[in-house]
Order: C-alpha cells, then structure tokens, then sequence
C-alpha cells in the first residue's frame, strides 16, 4: 500500500561557469516492490499537471522516469554512463549521464539520496550538477 510522502529535489548546476541552484518540494506516494523503494509524484503548472515523475532507489542506484510535456529516464550509477533521450514539445535530444557519486541513505521513514554527474552531448560537457533528494514520510500530507 503506498504511504503519502515529502519529496525535496535540491540541485546546483554548473553550466560554462554560471551557477543555478534550484529546490522544489512535492508531495507523491511511496512504496517499496522488494529492495526497490518507488516514490510517485506529479509536477504542476496553473494547477494543471505536466509531468508524471517516478523514482526507483536501492543502494547506490536511482532511475527517474519523467512523462508528460517533457519525457526522459535518467539512470545513476556510480562512475557508469548512461544515455537517454529528452522528448520536449521542440523536438527530440539525445545526452549522456556520467554519474561521479551517487550515495543513499535508506532509513525508516526517510530516503536521501546525493549524486554528482554530468550531463553531455556527444563527447562535451554542458553541465556539472550536484543533486540531493529527501523523501521522508508525511502524515499530514494532502
């Protein structure tokens, strides 16, 4: 049965030297399928949804599947790469994900999650971005 949760996406990104720093809080559904914890959770704009997220944890790893007005999966493992393709109402983009660190925290009724990657286009580095997610349980989540 899935438990309604807090999810805080905070990241820092480094792109040809300009910092932009973000943090966004949701509320979704957790659940865990096995050594898999599967946290849901839909991001809005004017009240209206316009994506549908899903993250997959274990340890050390985490995939983030988002659908709607933008469409990608992006995969972390440490020191793998990966790529994937973003599927914007402009037109398909193909990267690559380097994952330098990816390090998770599974307790009781928290997740933390930080990972260091870049993302890349072909061979070039376009951005360098730090990423931290807490999920933690919400009772008095609506």
């Amino acid at each position: 049965m899935a438990e309604k949760v807090e999810i805080v996406v905070a990241s820092i990104h480094m792109n040809d030297g300009e910092k932009n720093e973000m943090e966004m809080t949701y509320t979704g559904e957790y659940e865990q399928v096995g050594m898999v914890h599967i946290i849901k959770y839909n991001e809005y704009e004017d009240d209206k949804i316009v994506n549908y997220n899903t993250m997959f944890i274990k340890e050390d790893f985490m995939r983030v599947v988002k659908m709607g007005q933008v469409t990608s999966e992006l995969i972390f493992i440490k020191d793998e790469n990966t790529q994937t393709t973003y599927c914007t109402p402009y037109g398909n983009i193909e990267m690559g994900v380097k994952t330098h660190l990816i390090c998770t925290d599974i307790a009781k009724n928290r997740i933390n999650v930080k990972v260091l990657y870049s993302m890349l286009v072909g061979n070039d580095v376009i951005s360098d971005t730090s990423m931290v997610v807490i999920i933690k349980k919400c009772d008095k989540c609506s």
